[in-house]
C-alpha cells in the first residue's frame, strides 16, 4: 500500500502508527451543519485504502529513491508519493495527487499522518501561532517561533472536532526531554499545515464529550499540503468561501523532508 511501516535510527523506533495518505478532518460544527461529513465521505478512508499500482526506484545523486503510483479508490483518483533516503538518516516524501471523476466531492485534507512515539511531545514550530488556526481563521493568529507540550495544545470542544492545526509552517520539531526527536520541514518552498495531538485522528469523531477522548500512548502527527477552511458564515448549511475549498480538480503537489535528530 505504499505505506512507510517503521523509521529507526540505531534501536530507536520513531513510528507508532504508519506514515500513510490522508484526505479527511474530523468535522467541525459547521461541517455537519453543510452536510460535508456525507458528501465528503468517499475521502474518509481513501488514504489508508490506496493501493499501488506501480513501484520504481532510483539510485539519484544523493538519495534513493522508491517511487510509488497509487490508485486512490475516489472515482478515478491517482497518487503519485515518493521516498527519498539519504545517507544521514532523513526521509524526504513527496505526493502528487490527480483526482478524476464526475461529481467528486471536495477534499477535506490533502496530506499524510503518522504517530509518533510519546515522548516526543515538545512540539516546536516556526509558523503561525500560538493558537490552532485554519486557513480561513489565521489572521489573529502570528508567524513566530512557538512552543508547546502536544498534550495540552489541542482544544477540547464540548462536543469533540478537528483541533490543534497550524498553517504557515516552515519547521515542526517533535522532542523528548534528552533532546532526540522529529524535524519535518517543506522542501518546495509551500508552508506545511501542521497539527498534533496525543490520540487517534478517529478518537476525535467516536466519543460525544472531550472528557471521553481516550489519550494514547502515542502522538498522532497531521503533516498536511492544505486543509479546506472551517466555515462560519453560517452554521446550517455554508460551505467554506470557495478559495479556502479543495476541490478535486487538477492536481496538488507537495514535498517535506523528516530528519532525525
Amino acid at each position: 500500500n505504499g505505506q512507510l511501516v517503521s523509521y529507526k535510527v540505531g534501536s530507536r523506533e520513531y513510528l507508532k502508527e504508519p506514515l500513510q495518505l490522508n484526505f479527511w478532518r474530523p468535522p467541525v460544527d459547521n461541517d455537519r451543519g453543510s452536510s460535508m461529513v456525507e458528501k465528503c465521505a468517499p475521502w474518509r478512508d481513501a488514504g489508508a485504502n490506496a493501493t499501488v499500482k506501480q513501484l520504481s526506484q532510483n539510485k539519484a545523486a544523493d538519495a534513493f529513491e522508491l517511487v510509488f503510483d497509487l490508485a486512490v479508490p475516489v472515482g478515478e483518483t491517482t497518487a503519485t508519493v515518493t521516498y527519498s533516503f539519504y545517507g544521514d538518516g532523513a526521509l524526504g516524501v513527496s505526493l502528487k495527487l490527480a483526482p478524476l471523476g464526475e461529481n467528486l466531492p471536495e477534499i477535506p485534507r490533502v496530506g499524510f499522518q503518522c504517530s509518533i512515539a510519546p515522548e516526543f511531545r515538545a512540539w516546536t514550530w516556526f509558523g503561525r501561532g500560538p493558537e490552532e488556526n485554519y486557513s480561513d481563521r489565521n489572521a489573529g493568529t502570528f508567524v513566530g517561533l512557538w512552543n508547546a507540550d502536544v498534550r495540552e495544545n489541542w482544544f477540547p470542544y464540548a462536543r469533540p472536532q478537528e483541533t490543534a492545526n497550524r498553517t504557515g509552517v516552515h519547521r515542526a520539531v517533535f522532542s523528548d526531554s534528552k533532546k532526540h526527536g522529529l524535524m519535518i520541514q517543506p522542501t518546495d518552498g509551500q508552508p506545511l499545515e501542521i497539527g498534533a495531538y496525543p490520540f487517534l485522528q478517529s478518537d476525535l469523531e467516536g466519543p460525544l464529550h472531550a472528557a471521553d477522548i481516550p489519550f494514547r500512548r502515542l502522538i498522532t502527527v497531521q503533516i498536511a499540503h492544505r486543509q479546506m477552511g472551517v466555515g462560519g458564515e453560517n452554521s446550517w448549511g455554508a460551505m467554506p468561501r470557495p478559495d479556502h475549498v479543495l476541490k478535486a480538480e487538477g492536481t496538488y503537489e507537495y514535498s517535506f523532508v523528516l530528519q532525525p535528530f
